[in-house]
């Protein structure tokens, strides 16, 4: 499986279980095993996977 982030600030996180992407709108987070970015441009990027989520985090 795979998803597609679009209009990103940057990638603040990259680990195997959880990829936290900056944007307009807060942080997006992207959970689940053996995350990899494929493909990363400066407004879309691509994230294989076993994925289990797609949020935004609460503001601390």
């Amino acid at each position: 499986m795979h998803v597609e982030i679009e209009n990103h600030c940057g990638v603040l996180e990259i680990g195997d279980n959880t990829v936290r992407i900056k944007t307009a709108l807060g942080v997006l987070r992207v959970a689940g095993k053996a995350l990899k970015i494929r493909c990363a441009e400066s407004s879309s990027m691509l994230i294989d996977g076993c994925i289990n989520s797609v949020c935004y985090e609460k503001a601390r």
